[in-house]
Order: structure tokens, then sequence, then C-alpha cells
């Protein structure tokens, strides 16, 4: 990644942090965050066994600027950060793409690191974008029945999301951090993929990605909990 990448990825945090502090001075937060990344209300009254269902079940909650860098933070622990670079460079590796870094160890090692820097750089935007727009990054489980219900609400979860202020708008955050890292990964493809094309293809794999992982989500509950009745 060249120095102009860095600073501006810099200056987009920066500013991102000036806005939202602004933000915070006229909202303050009704809920905390739960280790699971949804909004934790009040349940200090509730019976112990009645406390994980009441927390999955509201997902609800303003976020600081604090509650935003600790969901930050904790996005690169995550199992998606573990799995998605390392899916990736095994296509990669299949697909022998791009064919400048081999098909060895090395090359393998290559398309691993890139994949977590991309990852890393979008990240880094997303959260800027939405601490400055104040989108709420959280994955936000349905309430609905049905396969199909649930699907169609992990899936425009990608396109619109919950705001701040209560409303709903455009999910400009979860296109602007594939398809900038994406670009920004131009500066250290091989030549034949640094360009427009490819980073547009980079961008979309990525973002498509990022849909299918809000299904798992959706629905890992419930296979987990198939899982653990046939045990």
């Amino acid at each position: 990644m060249t120095g102009k990448c860095v600073f501006a990825i810099c200056v987009l945090v920066l500013t991102a942090a000036g806005v939202a502090r602004a933000q915070e001075r006229e909202e303050q937060p009704d809920a905390t965050i739960n280790a699971r990344g949804f909004a934790e209300p009040n349940v200090s009254m509730l019976p112990d066994a009645l406390k994980p269902q009441f927390l999955q079940a509201q997902p609800d909650g303003r976020l600081t600027f604090d509650d935003r860098v600790k969901l930050y933070v904790r996005s690169f622990t995550s199992v998606e950060t573990v799995i998605g670079p390392v899916f990736g460079a095994s296509i990669g590796q299949w697909r022998d793409q791009p064919p400048q870094w081999g098909q060895g160890p090395g090359g393998f090692s290559e398309r691993i690191a890139s994949g977590y820097a991309r990852y890393g750089i979008s990240q880094t935007i997303r959260f800027a974008l939405a601490a400055a727009d104040g989108e709420d990054p959280r994955f936000k489980p349905s309430h609905e029945t049905g396969i199909w219900r649930r699907a169609k609400h992990a899936i425009v979860g990608n396109f619109v999301v919950d705001t701040s202020r209560g409303d709903r708008m455009p999910a400009y955050s979860r296109f602007a951090g594939p398809y900038g890292a994406a670009f920004i990964s131009n500066t250290w493809y091989p030549h034949g993929q640094a360009d427009t094309p490819h980073a547009i293809e980079r961008g979309t794999t990525a973002f498509g990605c990022g849909v299918a992982w809000s299904l798992v989500r959706e629905f890992w509950p419930d296979v987990h909990r198939k899982l653990h009745l046939r045990m």
C-alpha cells in the first residue's frame, strides 16, 4: 500500500471520529454492546435463564463512538476474519490468480496476506463512513418465521440499514468498504490485475461474501441448536 493510501485512510478515520463525537453531544446511548455485538439493555432484574434469549431478541440501541470502536476492533477477531481471506486465497490458488504470484507456498502466502490487507482496509472504511453518517454496522437477526422471509431480511440488511437516529438509510458503508479496498489493492496487485475491471470484480466478490455471511449469521443459531440436540 502506498503512503498516499495510508494517509487518505487516516484522514477518513479522523474525520469520522470528529463527526461521530459531535453527534454524541446530541444523542445519548440507551444501551451497551454485549459480546455478540448486539445492544444489551438493562436485564439485571431478569432470571439468568431468561437473559440470553432476551438479549438475542433485542438488537436495538444507539451506538456511541466508543461502542463503534469496540465493534471495529472485535471485527478483526471474528470467524469471518479468519476464514474469509483463507478461503479466498484457496480459490485464487486453485485458479492461479494472479498468475504472477505462482501456486507454491509463497504464492499462497501472498494471496492470504493480500486478503487480510483488503479485509482490514474494508473494515476501516466501513467503520469510518458508518460513524460519519450514523449507520448501525451490527447484524440484526430477523424475528420473522419461514426460510424465505428470514433470508430476505439477511440479504436486504446489506443494502438498507438502521441508523442512530432511529430511521433507515442505504448501506453506503457496506458498499464503500469492499469496493474501496478493492481499488486500493491495485497498488500491490501485479500488472494486468491492477485495473478497474479487476477491482470491480474483487469488490463484487467481497460484497457477495458479505451477503453470504449475513445468511450464515441468520441461520447458524438454528443449525447449532439442531446439532447440539443430536449430540
